[in-house]
């Protein structure tokens, strides 16, 4: 019933010349608390349909994605007494239409490394404040999900979950050429690509070879990085929290989870957690994180980009 009366109304509003209708109904669709991925049928391999890479035009993508929230891995590593602990803070969705967050945290002083969605509306100008701010950057790379999401939920390219390992290298090297100063990358969506461990394998392969890093952003349970990460002999870097988990993006449940990543990176010696701007976050996290830095240095904990935490791992600081 619901879906005839979206039709109707969306026929109903495009009749009355009322534009941009897509956006508006795919995230009235996705804001449902009820949303289940059981909404959406199953990828199929034989449905796979190859994408060209031909040149693309910056798109608007919908306000929302899919998260599925995973429990925090927690290492037996701690840190140094009187060492101060690392966090690095991601921040998702740089790039996109909805800009709730981008000016207040693109204006901080603070560390965070900016990942940016290629080929949307303000990709190139996000990316070029952020590096001109010195802050880090890297590649939202936007992966398919185990069901069937609208594609428009992607941006123009993507790699699908049955992808080619060889196309799937050809549309990352054509998404970081938009961002040729990005340090790694890490995953936009990507419930069922993350599942596919030849396509996580050439991930990590690919950024061995260009001599950075890929973050496993870990939004589905069973995803297949740690694997390939294994059987490519690669570094591995997981996502520890998701700041605006099940939807709480109230400032003060941004800030709980903050307090839980500083927690991690008290035991294990770093943490990596995940935010959003826009409408996965927003103004609400960047104004928590803002907050939320200025007592780290009381915390003992340093506030870095995620590189460094790469490279001190690398070399075996956290063992």
């Amino acid at each position: 019933m619901k879906k005839i009366l979206l039709t109707f109304f969306g026929i109903l509003f495009t009749m009355l010349g009322v534009v941009n209708l897509k956006p508006v109904f795919v995230s009235a669709v996705a804001t449902n608390p009820d949303l289940e991925w059981s909404t959406y049928p199953a990828v199929k391999e034989e449905d796979h349909k190859p994408q060209t890479l031909e040149s693309h035009e910056p798109i608007t993508l919908p306000d929302e994605k899919l998260i599925e929230e995973k429990p925090t891995i927690k290492l037996p590593n701690s840190s140094e007494k009187g060492k101060a602990s690392l966090l690095a803070i991601v921040i998702d969705d740089f790039g996109s239409y909805e800009r709730g967050g981008v000016d207040e945290l693109l204006n901080s002083n603070f560390n965070i490394t900016c990942a940016i969605m290629p080929f949307v509306d303000y990709s190139k100008e996000d990316y070029d404040r952020a590096i001109g701010s010195n802050k880090e950057v890297i590649l939202h790379m936007p992966m398919q999900a185990h069901v069937n999401l609208p594609e428009s939920w992607y941006g123009p390219v993507y790699i699908g979950s049955y992808e080619n390992p060889s196309t799937a290298v050809e549309k990352l090297q054509k998404c970081f050429d938009e961002f040729p100063n990005a340090k790694g990358f890490n995953i936009h969506i990507g419930s069922g690509a993350s599942r596919n461990q030849k396509l996580m394998e050439a991930m990590y392969n690919y950024a061995n070879k260009h001599n950075m890093f890929f973050l496993d952003s870990r939004t589905i349970l069973d995803d297949k990085c740690e694997e390939a990460c294994t059987s490519t002999k690669s570094i591995y870097l997981g996502r520890d929290v998701f700041l605006e988990p099940e939807k709480n993006r109230s400032y003060q449940g941004v800030t709980n989870r903050l307090n839980e990543a500083a927690a991690i990176a008290k035991e294990k010696g770093y943490a990596i957690a995940i935010g959003h701007v826009g409408a996965e976050g927003g103004i609400n996290t960047a104004r928590a994180i803002l907050d939320f830095c200025k007592t780290l240095e009381d915390k003992n904990i340093e506030l870095v980009p995620l590189s460094k935490v790469y490279e001190l791992i690398k070399a075996d600081q956290f063992t």
